[in-house]
């Protein structure tokens, strides 16, 4: 539950932003993310992530975080 409340402070703080800046942002965020594509299935697991989520975070629009996404996926799995 920390996790996804911490998620949505950092998302509300994320839209009280410039536009510019958070395209930049979520920009810089998403080629983050696609470096972690370079790793295989096995250590993508070893740090809570498959490559769907990674090809997940991948497809959004550059309007959403793909590293807030991820974490919330990563929160959403460890809840089940």
């Amino acid at each position: 539950m920390t996790a996804h409340l911490h998620a949505l402070v950092m998302n509300f703080q994320e839209r009280r932003l410039p536009w510019p800046v958070r395209l930049y942002r979520n920009w810089r965020a998403r080629t983050r993310v696609a470096a972690l594509s370079i790793y295989d299935e096995f250590t993508l697991r070893d740090i809570g992530l498959t490559p769907g989520d990674i090809f997940r975070a991948m497809e959004m629009p550059l309007s959403r975080n793909a590293e807030t996404a991820l974490r919330q996926r990563v929160a959403e799995r460890e809840t089940w």
